[in-house]
């Protein structure tokens, strides 16, 4: 966009590639794109899109990684800059490392990213439940299951869950401690209201009744 005018941008993959995911910094105005290919090897890549660097015929494009697995945008919302956080893939099967603006700050077998909330990531490594603010990492769980995040850094955790039972232990993470809401827990809705959950209902498995948790 420049004195009024809008300009298309166009993006293009390389051979047998797709674009996957494309985020936008408004902070620092660059894109960034990850590419897959048939392989599914993913591959990803960030440019400007200044006006400035629009305008320039040399190349900003930069690759970040060629080899991930999965990226995430984050706002910090104290300091208001971005940070690209990605899992880079590692070959002869060993161990995945998360990044963080290309400083590793932590490795595992199978990392999932959750989307980002108010300037968190939440990140899963087989049942490692890791809270991420900027590059300092800390262990909230090691028996989770699932993950709903919330605002301000916490969180609703189902966790313990046994298989043979199929029933589970449903937790509430404030920032700084993990509190049991319920435990034998088979089944579960949640009502969320303006980013915190406003009403807990579930099943419990032994004793089939039902319980509610009104905030």
């Amino acid at each position: 966009y420049k004195d009024g005018v809008e300009f298309p941008l166009w993006i293009s993959a390389g051979e047998n590639e797709r674009i996957l995911n494309l985020q936008y910094s408004q902070v620092v105005k660059r894109f960034y794109v990850s590419f897959g290919d048939y392989s599914n090897r993913m591959r990803l890549i960030s440019f400007n899109c200044d006006t400035a660097s629009l305008l320039q015929e040399e190349g900003t494009i930069r690759e970040i990684s060629n080899n991930i697995s999965q990226f995430q945008l984050v706002t910090n919302k104290k300091t208001g800059w971005d940070s690209i956080y990605y899992v880079e893939d590692k070959e002869n099967d060993e161990e995945q490392q998360l990044f963080c603006d290309q400083t590793q700050i932590l490795s595992g077998e199978s990392l999932s990213l959750y989307k980002p909330r108010d300037g968190y990531i939440w990140v899963l490594d087989n049942h490692d439940l890791y809270r991420i603010e900027g590059k300092e990492e800390k262990l909230i769980s090691n028996s989770t299951l699932w993950l709903q995040p919330l605002d301000n850094g916490e969180a609703l955790i189902f966790e313990n869950y046994d298989p043979d039972n199929q029933s589970g232990d449903l937790v509430y993470y404030d920032g700084k401690t993990n509190w049991l809401i319920e435990s034998d827990v088979e089944a579960f809705v949640i009502q969320l209201s303006a980013g915190r959950y406003k009403c807990l209902s579930g099943l419990r498995k032994k004793e089939k009744s039902l319980w509610k948790r009104v905030r």
